[in-house]
């Protein structure tokens, strides 16, 4: 139900509804109304053009619940500037031709590198190579490669990391990293809000039999590193200590030093038992392990 209260917004001078919630939005197409208020700054013109695409990719790829589109919703809103762009924006003198194999961040989830690219245009029935690929920036393929990420691109379903509410897991499973955390925890809040998460009919007999377990699985405020499967990841253990580190330049996060050092702290646990042999952001394993204990070590 809506109220439409004919008030404009000086932004972007589109009409403002204020909306009655009765249910959720599980297992239903959401509206213009819902999406607007996920993405509130955007302009209603480009929310129009794009969903019936974000309704088709929810029932395409199986992301029928308040749960999983709230989390959908908020890791495209980031990647996508809320819909603004559907191509990756490369820095001043920085060509496509020398990054990702020639194959930049197309599509509202940002698919990069060729060899994804083809599994895409592959699973589509199209050729997305070559002069093909800016093909992933019309309307319909940004959105559709972005619910194929999200159940095939990767090494696991990502429904499988929000029927958990695992957000922790899900961004660095989209951004390798921690970019833009605090950004897409914002529009998550926005999500839940909009889709009246408090009031989804599959969180019901949660909600009446496992209250405190509900509100964990509910929220959209708090992430705790030890509830996330990240945890027991060293990759995704060092990802966490690094962001938060006040003497680290990476950004996204609120800088922390215990946040850092219980990252830290878990990532030296797990390659005691399990050397980690990869390099990551640009980091080798005897740089991302001199950095944990540097941070972690008692000072006199």
């Amino acid at each position: 139900m809506m109220k439409n209260k004919t008030k404009a917004s000086p932004n972007n001078n589109h009409t403002h509804y204020e909306r009655v919630k009765i249910d959720c939005t599980c297992n239903r197409n959401i509206t213009i109304e819902e999406l607007t208020e996920c993405y509130p700054g955007q302009k209603i013109s480009i929310l129009e053009r794009f969903l019936p695409h974000i309704n088709s990719a929810f029932n395409k790829y199986e992301i029928n619940t308040c749960m999983r589109r709230m989390q959908f919703l908020a890791q495209i809103g980031h990647e996508s500037g809320c819909l603004s762009y559907t191509a990756e924006i490369l820095p001043k003198g920085v060509l496509e031709s020398n990054i990702y194999d020639g194959y930049k961040g197309r599509g509202l989830i940002q698919i990069t590198w060729k060899a994804n690219y083809d599994k895409y245009g592959k699973y589509i029935g199209k050729n997305l190579l070559e002069n093909n690929k800016i093909q992933l920036e019309a309307e319909d393929l940004a959105t559709d490669s972005a619910g194929w990420f999200w159940t095939n691109g990767s090494t696991l379903n990502i429904n499988n990391l929000a029927d958990p509410n695992d957000f922790i897991a899900i961004t660095i499973t989209i951004n390798g990293g921690l970019n833009g955390f605090e950004h897409r925890k914002s529009l998550l809040k926005n999500c839940y809000d909009a889709l009246n998460l408090g009031a989804c009919k599959s969180l019901a007999a949660l909600r009446e039999h496992m209250p405190e377990e509900a509100k964990k699985a509910l929220s959209a405020d708090k992430y705790h590193l030890d509830d996330s499967i990240a945890f027991n990841n060293p990759r995704s253990a060092f990802a966490w200590g690094y962001w938060h580190d006040p003497n680290s330049k990476r950004s996204g996060t609120k800088k922390n030093k215990e946040e850092s050092a219980l990252g830290y702290k878990r990532f030296l646990d797990l390659i005691e038992k399990k050397p980690f042999k990869k390099k990551a952001f640009g980091l080798t394993p005897a740089q991302m392990e001199k950095i944990a204990r540097t941070a972690t070590e008692k000072k006199d």
